[in-house]
């Protein structure tokens, strides 16, 4: 899936990050980036409405994961 596929389908509802732009966020959150070699993107709660965006996420069939960072905030990795 490439940026302007999912932006087009999470719209104005999420910023979307290519995943290996948060080296420091994964090692302050002590995740291995290798555990998400088949992901490309991360959606922060901060920055994005997470409810509306796994809802339109399953609604088109995407897989992705929703975890929570050290100070229990949720992100999605897809």
């Amino acid at each position: 899936m490439t940026y302007n596929t999912l932006n087009s389908i999470l719209k104005s509802n999420a910023e979307i990050h290519y995943l290996t732009d948060c080296d420091i966020f994964l090692e302050d959150n002590n995740l291995n980036i290798s555990d998400f070699k088949n992901n490309n993107f991360i959606i922060f709660e901060y920055t994005s409405n997470l409810n509306k965006c796994s809802q339109l996420l399953k609604n088109n069939n995407i897989k992705f994961t929703r975890l929570e960072d050290e100070l229990d905030l949720e992100f999605i990795i897809i």
